[in-house]
């Protein structure tokens, strides 16, 4: 019996997380390159003794011919994380003419992953895949059972796989995009369909760490598709030299009649010398699948990193499909699925399903795009549920990845979050595991784990777009808008033709309180894809909040007009009754909360919160008691507005300290930032409605320190601050609020009563 557990190495301010290879200095995630990592591992394992440069060298480059200049880098790199002078060293002493010794205390302990994995323990021994459900089930409860199996599964293969690994140390492996060297416009997407395939394959010889797709597009410089492959390979080996990577892989292909031909070279970074050339002639297109299947094989043998005989059998074309067209369809349909354009995504899965319908990862992909990019989890199920019928031709992280996207379906968010915990428990380098688990924290209100999650990620792969966007996210609903703003500037640097990174760009802007940049931020994102819907309904929220509200209605129009679902349609209808009804234009509000909920049932909250301002307090508590059913992108719906709603209905009924309570415990639910409202001095508004003008004045400073944008808030605080008698006060406070609308609707209440007080 074998627990599962990492391994971390504690000195007096730093600590060297072997699993989940981190290193913490200050206790912050600090980057260092795979190599360096390994300099200081190893150091730390041999502290007892100096380690000469000769055994470093041939250690960290197992017979790659480097100069002893490439160790002298990674030394320095490392006294630099972890400020340690030289001259006056605390951790890595240099003994002249001999080689280095890690002199700092260090203790060595072993903890569990995460707390709510700690007392997994699995047989290693012959383990059984267990049996799913055949398609006819809707058993939850049987799935559930199927899930705790299946981590145990997953970790037993994993702790077989590393047992046969060639090395300790694996290679890191960069796969270009091919060149069409032929004129087939037909042929174009195998520039990256052929390298999704190598990353697939290579993916299962032990001993290979395979840059993703998004990675790899990442160090190439987006934007600059154009430029010719021979820059692009020296570009790449440029950058593995710098970031440790091993190898290269670059690559042709081009019709020849009705054939298709294909060659991949593979390069060693170090001195960038040609390893090996493999080339295939596939007489008709449909046979890529298999001589590519093939043709990784050879690539890992010559690299030293055969694939095991039992895993020779299942290639590309048994664990994903034998179809080519089915697979060129599933490989768009990722794209689209990562940046958010949903219809488009569940479109290209659909067609690839139905080429292929046995091809589980394209039914599962489905119900992912439902589950998560989506935030429409009952529609995701019966495309999970097909894809768990299917689901034995695939590997058991595959697996384990339905059942997390299984348990989003269900919002069952803890079984998803013990999904991802083994699943980056086990393989440390899943960025997408990290990404999911980091939004889910993010849901469920643990933000602080939820930002060191994504700062792990980081340190892991610095380029990848997704992390960098859920990142922002995350820090935005913490309150962190400067972080959040820089997050969201690495998406965007990262994919500058992406869409939904200048959003991601725009919220984090407007969180900060910058909201000139984010509507040019979200007028950047429109003009990329015109009618882009959460675009559109970011530039609706940011006009509402700027006293724009004719514009604000406008959005919302654009948005319902263009709305793919009837969900994104009840979104705009409630978007635009909230906008109505604080232009007092009450019928129409009424009308358009109507049209949200008819549209899509769980859309109540404007008809729940015009209830209450009318004092139909019956008809809110109903509309409130049918709330759920949704999840918010892949993690829990945030929480807020429904306890703002409670917490009106309390006061309306005269129950003073459950509604302040109740207000307090709203704060403690994430902002949601994605709305016209984030009511965040909804308790400010309690006092000051109740005569507490001292209490309500600390609550909206409070709320401006966190969201300075908030110009209402600031209208409020003037008020509160009047009714103190700190005349001079209310007066800088309307000036404020004045300057941020100076560009609001002329015939609003609260500009006509602000220029009044002046």
């Amino acid at each position: 019996m074998h627990s599962l557990g990492r391994k971390i190495y504690r000195g007096a301010d730093f600590e060297v997380d072997l699993s989940q290879h981190v290193v913490r200095f200050g206790g912050e995630p600090q980057a260092l390159r795979p190599r360096t990592f390994d300099l200081l591992r190893f150091l730390i394992e041999h502290r007892t003794r100096v380690v000469s440069r000769e055994e470093l060298l041939a250690e960290l480059w197992e017979g790659t011919t480097v100069t002893s200049n490439s160790l002298t880098q990674c030394v320095n790199e490392l006294r630099k994380v972890l400020n340690d002078d030289p001259r006056e060293s605390r951790f890595i002493k240099t003994v002249a003419k001999s080689g280095y010794q890690f002199i700092g205390p260090v203790e060595e302990v072993q903890v569990g992953y995460l707390e709510e994995i700690t007392s997994i323990q699995v047989e290693y021994d012959e383990p059984d895949v267990p049996k799913l459900p055949g398609p006819a089930s809707n058993s939850w409860k049987r799935l559930g059972v199927a899930a705790a199996a299946l981590c145990s599964v997953v970790i037993a293969c994993i702790g077989i796989w590393r047992s046969i690994g060639v090395s300790n140390r694996a290679d890191t492996v960069i796969v270009l995009p091919f060149e069409n060297s032929s004129t087939s416009a037909d042929l174009d997407w195998l520039r990256e369909g052929l390298p999704d395939m190598l990353i697939t394959n290579l993916g299962r010889a032990p001993g290979m760490n395979v840059l993703g797709q998004e990675q790899v597009r990442a160090l190439l410089a987006p934007g600059r598709a154009d430029e010719q492959a021979s820059r692009a390979f020296d570009r790449a080996v440029a950058w593995g030299r710098q970031h440790a990577a091993d190898i290269v892989i670059s690559g042709s292909f081009g019709r020849l009649g009705d054939k298709v031909r294909v060659t991949a070279q593979v390069y060693r970074t170090s001195d960038g010398s040609l390893q090996r050339s493999e080339s295939f002639t596939a007489d008709r297109a449909e046979q890529i699948l298999t001589h590519m299947d093939l043709a990784s094989l050879n690539l890992a043998a010559a690299l030293g990193r055969p694939v095991r005989q039992e895993d020779r059998l299942s290639g590309l074309s048994s664990l994903m499909t034998p179809n080519l067209e089915a697979y060129r369809y599933y490989s768009l349909g990722l794209e689209k699925a990562e940046a958010l354009h949903t219809v488009e995504a569940i479109e290209l899965f659909r067609k690839a399903a139905e080429l292929d319908p046995n091809f589980a990862m394209a039914h599962a992909r489905i119900g992912y795009t439902y589950a998560i990019s989506w935030g429409r989890p009952a529609e995701a199920g019966p495309s999970l549920e097909k894809a768990f019928s299917i689901s034995s031709r695939l590997t058991p992280p595959d697996r384990l990845h339905i059942v997390a996207w299984y348990s989003l379906a269900k919002m069952d968010y803890g079984g998803a979050i013990r999904a991802y915990q083994s699943l980056i428990a086990n393989n440390p380098r899943d960025i997408e595991a990290y990404t999911r688990l980091g939004s889910l924290l993010s849901g469920e209100k643990r933000l602080a784990e939820a930002v060191s999650v994504l700062q792990q990620a980081i340190v892991i792969d610095t380029n990848s777009p997704s992390v960098w966007n859920v990142l922002s996210g995350v820090q935005t609903r913490a309150g962190l808008g400067e972080q959040a703003v820089i997050s969201a500037q690495h998406y965007v640097a990262l994919a500058a033709s992406e869409p939904n990174a200048w959003d991601t760009l725009g919220l984090a802007l407007h969180a900060a309180g910058k909201l000139k940049e984010s509507e040019q931020a979200y007028l950047r994102a429109l003009s990329l894809k015109p009618g882009f819907d959460l675009a559109l309904i970011h530039l609706a929220n940011l006009a509402y909040q700027r006293g724009r509200y004719e514009d604000a209605l406008g959005r919302c129009k654009q948005f319902i007009d263009g709305a793919a679902s009837l969900r994104e349609k009840g979104r705009g209808y409630a978007c635009q009754a909230m906008i109505q009804w604080r232009r007092n234009q009450i019928h129409e509000a009424l009308d358009a909360a109507d049209a949200a909920v008819k549209a899509d049932s769980s859309q109540i909250g404007a008809a729940a919160w015009l209830a209450v301002e009318r004092g139909d307090l019956k008809q809110a508590i109903e509309w409130i008691g049918r709330e759920g059913g949704i999840n918010d992108r892949g993690h829990r719906m945030q929480g807020r507005f429904r306890m703002v709603m409670l917490g009106r209905i309390a006061l309306r009924e005269g129950r003073i300290d459950a509604a302040m309570d109740t207000f307090r415990r709203a704060l403690d639910e994430n902002p949601p930032v994605y709305t016209q409202d984030w009511y965040e001095d909804c308790l400010a508004d309690a006092y000051l409605e109740l005569g507490r003008y001292a209490e309500a004045l600390r609550e909206y400073q409070r709320a401006l320190q966190r969201f300075p944008s908030m110009a209402l808030t600031r209208y409020h605080l003037a008020v509160a601050l009047e009714r103190l008698g700190k005349t001079e006060q209310a007066r800088t406070e309307y000036r404020g609020f004045l300057a941020q609308w100076k560009d609001a609707d002329p015939d609003i209440a609260q500009l006509a009563e602000a220029k009044k007080k002046l």
